[in-house]
């Protein structure tokens, strides 16, 4: 976050010399996340990410369950999306955790549609009751509808992500290719 709002022309000359178009923030900072903040987030965050626009590249802010909070009955996330053009702001989003907020996945992507380069797939299996990250394809998603889903985006990039494994970190990398290739998608 401070490289974002302090060192701006360093970070996009970085990612100029690794050839890289997105420049992104893993998680809303804690002191942005109330009611009472969330607008702030806007106001610090506008000028760097017009930099970064300006640069030709992307901030990408990627998502948790805790942007479908409702602050001031409006969502978290929408706050984000209303203060910044799709030029300016694409979402990481995270299948895993829009289905732990209670979202459905479809319809977001269907919203984010032309803010979503790059997704985060992420499976979710209840195991003793408790919903636990899994390989993809190895959960309760529904990845047939998802992929169909994200076939009319501007996705370019579908990336596995698993934060915790049951098993070695390898072993559900491998199943969610394999899983993913069978599937049609390399």
């Amino acid at each position: 976050m401070n490289r974002i709002l302090h060192d701006t022309e360093a970070l996009i000359a970085e990612h100029d010399l690794m050839g890289c178009d997105y420049i992104g923030l893993g998680c809303m900072p804690e002191k942005y996340r109330t009611a009472d903040t969330i607008a702030q987030f806007a106001e610090d965050f506008r000028e760097p990410i017009q930099k970064i626009a300006a640069a030709g590249k992307l901030f990408m802010y990627h998502n948790h369950n805790f942007e479908f909070e409702k602050l001031n009955g409006k969502l978290m996330i929408d706050y984000l999306l209303d203060a910044f053009s799709p030029g300016e702001l694409g979402v990481t989003l995270d299948t895993y955790w829009v289905q732990a907020a209670g979202g459905d996945v479809c319809w977001w992507i269907r919203r984010l549609q032309d803010r979503i380069p790059c997704v985060h797939l992420k499976d979710m299996a209840m195991i003793s009751g408790t919903p636990q990250m899994a390989p993809v394809m190895e959960g309760n998603l529904n990845f047939a509808d998802i992929l169909k889903t994200l076939e009319h985006t501007c996705c370019k990039y579908l990336l596995v992500e698993q934060d915790i494994c049951q098993t070695s970190p390898f072993d559900c990398l491998r199943q969610s290719y394999d899983n993913l290739a069978a599937a049609g998608y390399r």
